[in-house]
């Protein structure tokens, strides 16, 4: 069998065509979760490899990315992957982990408690993006509970009061929308996880958002992946996803949404619009930080 003395060497072979089933299930028990993600880029593995490939704990970036890739694996079983679902202690920071479980066969027993513990800009996430309609229905009842529980204004509405506080928000919507309407908006971060041997993987995001005036969007993000094993630095593996459509802004229990939405109505983000001042827009949370309009 091929020794592998440096990662290089294994990352090498784990996309090597001509590597073996024997020397697959020696780069299936490598300590780099890079390695280990590499051989998930093939479309079939020996059913004993994809058993292998579980990561022990979800608590690094590169760990992250191998649970997602093998969740989408075509191999994988789904007693693999109820198993990683269980493995979720943290919903809100395995953000594309959680849409991968929410839309595999994993049973409703078992997403249930992790939905519970999502945020709500997760949970608005996962509802638009699942082809499920138990998980739509479970968030749905989640929405409707936390509604219900909700304590009642100091003074209910009446017919009286409705339309001043319809104009008001009415106002506040076209302020918000005057705001943000012609700005664009870019979102960096960066991931970097290095084991023992000093060997390296390195995640970087580049997503910017332009907010037209005549209401049109267009959204586009880079993911950038590169590795570096020892003296050898791989070619950055490099992910776009782009986006157009049209821009709104909706007030939705008691908070302030920017969605936005596909030409044929679906919904590609949904977003809690925090804090607006100069040159930063909190979405869900995140600080964007605003620049030129194309």
């Amino acid at each position: 069998m091929t020794p592998y003395t440096t990662p290089a060497d294994a990352l090498r072979a784990a996309r090597d065509a001509t590597s073996t089933d024997a020397e697959l299930r020696i780069l299936a028990r490598s300590p780099h979760s890079f390695v280990r993600s590499a051989l998930l880029e093939r479309p079939t593995l020996p059913a004993d490899v994809v058993a292998q490939l579980l990561p022990t704990s979800l608590t690094t970036a590169g760990e992250l990315e191998l649970a997602q890739r093998l969740v989408a694996h075509p191999q994988a079983t789904a007693a693999l992957r109820r198993q990683l679902a269980g493995m979720v202690v943290a919903p809100n920071d395995a953000v594309e982990l959680m849409l991968a479980l929410s839309g595999s066969d994993v049973p409703m027993a078992a997403l249930q408690p992790l939905l519970e513990r999502a945020n709500s800009a997760l949970r608005r996430r996962i509802e638009h993006a699942t082809p499920r309609e138990d998980v739509r229905s479970a968030l749905q009842q989640m929405r409707s509970r936390n509604r219900a529980a909700a304590p009642p204004p100091a003074e209910p509405a009446t017919a009286v009061t409705d339309a001043p506080w319809q104009r008001l928000l009415d106002a506040q919507r076209d302020q918000l929308r005057a705001a943000l309407a012609g700005t664009a908006w870019i979102h960096e971060a960066a991931q970097f996880d290095r084991d023992y041997s000093h060997d390296s993987a390195y995640a970087e995001t580049v997503a910017t958002l332009v907010l037209g005036a005549d209401g049109r969007f267009r959204y586009d993000e880079q993911r950038m992946l590169s590795v570096s094993a020892g003296d050898y630095l791989f070619s950055p593996a490099v992910r776009r996803t782009t986006e157009h459509g049209i821009w709104s802004i909706v007030f939705e229990e008691r908070e302030r949404l920017l969605v936005l939405h596909r030409v044929d109505g679906s919904i590609v983000w949904r977003a809690v619009i925090g804090s607006l001042y100069a040159g930063v827009c909190v979405l869900d949370g995140t600080p964007w930080q605003r620049r030129s309009a194309e």
